[in-house]
């Protein structure tokens, strides 16, 4: 009778081969989960951008009219104008706004899914004011201020 030890050294190479097999399998089985949350999430986004589009332009707020969105990858972009007579716009001022409204929303548990949302800003002249990409929410509220 051969003890566990020499039974393991005989049979190392088997041991190896079926580690590496089980290593390899989980690693697809992650892929393929991991691809069909993508799609998921993609078809989600899309059903979204339609939506979306329906009811295009939108105003937003006094300054802000929405007027396109798409889906690109894991993200939603969208295209906004602001009305100059509220001007000058500050990106930074803006990116703070929207980005501690969108996380106090629900999209903050989309974003800790991997989705993105990026906000294009222009004048009504077609001017590029410009752009930011909110992909997280950490140190930031869970509820918008009071």
């Amino acid at each position: 009778m051969t003890s566990i030890f020499e039974w393991i050294k005989t049979n190392r190479s088997m041991l190896i081969s079926v580690f590496i097999v089980v290593l390899v399998g989980q690693g697809v089985a992650r892929l393929v989960e991991s691809s069909m949350r993508r799609s998921a999430v993609t078809r989600n986004l899309q059903q979204a951008e339609t939506e979306l589009r329906g009811k295009l332009p939108m105003q937003v707020d006094a300054a802000t009219k929405l007027v396109d969105v798409r889906v690109v990858d894991m993200g939603m972009v969208y295209v906004q104008t602001l009305d100059s007579a509220y001007g000058p716009f500050d990106v930074a001022d803006l990116q703070k706004t929207v980005t501690q409204r969108v996380c106090a929303s629900i999209m903050r548990e989309s974003i800790g899914r991997g989705v993105h949302y990026t906000y294009e800003y222009f004048t009504e002249k077609n001017e590029r004011v410009g752009s930011f990409r909110i992909d997280n929410c950490a140190g930031l509220p869970t509820a918008t201020p009071a």
